[in-house]
Order: structure tokens, then sequence, then C-alpha cells
């Protein structure tokens, strides 16, 4: 009965509105679909094309420089030709010309010291003396016995005149005369040995005993140094050594020595001798000079000094050699025993480049290191910042800016 009566004006609305949102929901639905496959056409047609945009950004990019062959600034320096070895300066040292322990020969109890340190003395001058009295009465013991033994030799040598004794008793006393005499002079060297003199001038360097002591036989009482000449004292290596000949020196020729404690003073000095035997630490040679006492300076034994030897002064002709600053030569790993090596610079006008070469090297002194090999005159070497270069590499003459 319901369902065939007819419907009111308020059910049809209501279903008109419902089968409306129905058919927005699907077209709603439709439209999203056909937006969701466009931007999936669009994206994958787009996608090539800004790859390929991207791949022409960075092709038109900067391309990456190729590395600069820098062409570094160095200090030249050429080789000067080979020269005669000239003046040469060795630290030396002071020391006294003749230095000696005076001593006793005998034992005994010192009774008398008549010096002290740095106390100048003369020849012959008293340094000490012994207690004597015991020698004094062995002195008169052997005195005794040499009157007792000469005055039985003189009557036997009468009687032997006469022929009243055996020439054998005549021998006999003569023998112990002689004996007593023999035992006479020792008591009385003896008696000389108590007393301690200066064998020359000097001075006192140092007394380690003290007075009333007793003493030993040998054992050191004074040290006695001479004060009017000094020896000077200094090392030469092997090299040099060979020049210095007392046989072959020029007369004429003295070395100057400079003392620490007096500046600006020079002291001519005379060759005495030197040594064949090296010293085992450094391999040189002890090289002993001569010089005389300047009456107006107090010089002691130890005080440092400065030899100036001038080779080509002397007798010997001096050999060339070649010489470079030291801050051009560099050691490598590589380099063989021995061996040094610089940087030769080849090469005309801006076209310059280094080379590494091997040098042997020699003594260094005042004016560089000697060079024996490796090098000849005229070659232009690096003489500075030899680290930071490499073997080819191109270089220029370094030169001073404006204002520095």
């Amino acid at each position: 009965m319901f369902l065939n009566e007819p419907c009111t004006a308020a059910e049809l609305s209501l279903s008109r509105l419902a089968r409306l949102d129905s058919c927005q929901a699907d077209f709603s639905e439709r439209r999203a679909a056909l937006l969701h496959r466009s931007i999936s056409e669009d994206s994958r047609v787009k996608t090539p094309a800004c790859l390929l945009l991207a791949g022409l950004l960075v092709g038109c990019g900067p391309t990456p420089s190729a590395p600069v062959d820098t062409v570094r600034p160095v200090k030249l320096y050429s080789v000067p030709a080979a020269t005669a070895e000239g003046v040469r300066q060795f630290p030396g040292q002071l020391v006294a010309s003749d230095e000696v322990d005076l001593s006793f020969r005998i034992a005994g109890h010192l009774k008398t010291l008549s010096v002290k340190q740095g106390q100048r003395v003369e020849r012959g001058q008293s340094i000490a003396e012994l207690d004597d009295a015991d020698l004094r009465l062995r002195l008169r013991d052997r005195e005794a016995s040499y009157n007792l033994a000469r005055a039985q030799y003189q009557r036997v040598a009468t009687l032997n005149e006469r022929q009243l004794v055996a020439r054998a008793e005549l021998d006999q006393r003569k023998a112990q005369l002689d004996s007593a005499e023999a035992a006479l002079k020792l008591a009385r060297q003896e008696l000389g040995y108590a007393r301690l003199e200066a064998p020359f001038a000097g001075v006192i360097a140092q007394v380690p005993v003290q007075n009333h002591q007793m003493l030993q036989p040998k054992q050191p009482v004074a040290i006695l140094q001479s004060a009017d000449t000094y020896d000077v004292q200094f090392q030469l290596p092997e090299s040099l050594l060979e020049r210095v000949d007392g046989a072959s020196l020029r007369s004429d020729y003295q070395p100057i020595v400079r003392l620490a404690r007096v500046p600006g003073r020079d002291f001519p000095a005379h060759y005495k001798e030197h040594s064949t035997r090296p010293d085992p630490a450094t391999l040189s040679y002890t090289v002993t000079l001569t010089l005389e006492r300047p009456r107006d300076v107090t010089l002691l034994p130890g005080m440092s000094a400065t030899v100036e030897v001038d080779f080509a002064q002397l007798g010997r002709d001096a050999q060339a050699v070649l010489r470079v600053p030291v801050e051009a030569v560099f050691s490598a790993d590589n380099s063989a025993p021995g061996l040094s090596q610089v940087w030769v610079v080849k090469g005309d006008g801006d076209a310059l480049h280094v080379e590494r070469r091997e040098v042997k090297l020699g003594q260094p002194g005042t004016e560089g290191i000697q060079i024996l090999s490796g090098l000849e005159p005229g070659e232009r070497i690096v003489a500075a910042g030899t680290a930071e270069l490499r073997e080819g590499q191109r270089v220029r003459p370094w030169q001073r800016e404006r204002g520095l």
C-alpha cells in the first residue's frame, strides 16, 4: 500500500541532490586521472631535456688548467779561477815554552817553602828546603871515614917505599881510601839534594804541597813555567800540514798571533815544531809557534789566541784551489759517501735551467769551501735557495728590488 503512494516535493528534492553529488564525484575522479596521465607524459618528455641542459651547462664550465712551469729566481755565482791558498786563521792556545815539576830527589821533612803560586823567580833562587840534620851527621861520618882511610893509606905507602910491607897491603889501603872518598862525595850530594832551586827564570804556576810536610822522592813541590817566551799551539788539517815544514819555511816569515785579551794587536811568532801523530778525534796535527813575551802585556798559559798564516808566504809553492760559497753546497740522500752536490746553471739569456752535479769538498775557509773536483772555473752555480729547486727547473737571475 505504501509503495504506490505518490512522493512529496521534499522527497523529490533530496533524490535530485544525491544524484548530483554522485555525478560531481565521478567527474572529479576522471579529471584527476587525466591530470596524472598528462603530468607523467610531460615528465617523460622533459626529463631527458633537463639532463641534456645540465650536461651542456657542465660542459660550458672552465676547463682544468695545465701545470705551469714556474721560473724561480735564484742567486747566481760564477766560479772564479783557481787561486793560490791565501790567508787562513786557526784557533790556538797559549802554553808555556818550558814547564817543569820541581821535586826533591830524596825523602825528607819539608822545613822551608819559599815560594807561592804566581810568584816570579830567577834562576838559582831557592824554592824549598828539607830538614838536613840527618844528612849533615851522615856527611860528618863520611868525612871521618875518609880521613882515616887517607891516613892509613899514607902510612902504608911510606912503609911500602921502605919495602917493609907487601904490595898487596898497599893496594888494599888504596881501595879503602877510594871507597871512603866516594862515600864522602855521595854524602855531600845528598846534602845538596835537600835544597831545591829554580833551574830557569819563570813563574810558579802551582804549589801542591804544604810547609812542614813529609815528602817522598820525586813528589812535586812546585810547578815552574817559563815567562820570557810562550808557545802557541794550533791544529792544522792534513791537507795543509805538508806546507808547514821547518826545513823549507822562509826564515823571515812570521805568522801572526792575535790574543783575545789584547784586541787590535798583532804579535809575530816563529815556527818551532809540529807533531807527526794526528789527534784521534780531529785527525789534525799540532803545530807549535814561539812567541816572545811582550813587556807591556801580562800573558798566562791557557789564554785563547788566533793564528793567522799566509800560505802564499810559505817556502813551498802554494796550491791553486777553487772556492765557492758554503750555501751553494748541499747533500742528497743518493749522494755517494764523501761527495756533495751543487746546482749548475745551464743555458743562455732567459732560457736558463739547473742541473744537479756531484762535487768533492776540501777544507772550509773564510772565502768559502774548497772544491777539489766537479767544477770548472767560469761555470755558474746557484748560491742560495738550493732546497727549492728540482732537476731541469727553469730559473732566472735574482735581482734586488728597489727599496729592499
